[in-house]
């Protein structure tokens, strides 16, 4: 049975392999969505460094937007997924495996 502190190191590298065989071109809504609410759940209550924060904040703002996007089948412009690379795989990834090397959180 996989513990839950195997569980959260190897969900990173799980979210970079994601992002390399399924946003090539461009991360989706839906992907920028659920990493929006992966981060928001893996950093809200840490005190985090400040551009780290900056980072997050961004990220989910921009997962949010993607998501009430689809939900609503509002067309975004291309520079928002230009923008929205910031809520990809690959860069949540990062952004949680910084905070468990770093121990931001438990």
């Amino acid at each position: 049975m996989i513990t839950e502190a195997i569980l959260r190191f190897i969900t990173p590298f799980i979210l970079i392999a994601i992002g390399i065989f399924v946003e090539t071109r461009y991360p989706g809504r839906v992907a920028m969505f659920t990493n929006a609410a992966a981060l928001y759940i893996f950093y809200h209550p840490v005190n985090m460094p400040f551009v780290l924060g900056l980072i997050v904040n961004i990220a989910i703002i921009l997962g949010l937007i993607a998501g009430f996007a689809r939900i609503f089948k509002i067309r975004l412009v291309s520079e928002f997924y230009q923008v929205g690379w910031i809520a990809s795989s690959a860069v949540t990834a990062v952004l949680l495996f910084y905070g468990l090397v770093f121990g931001l959180v438990s």
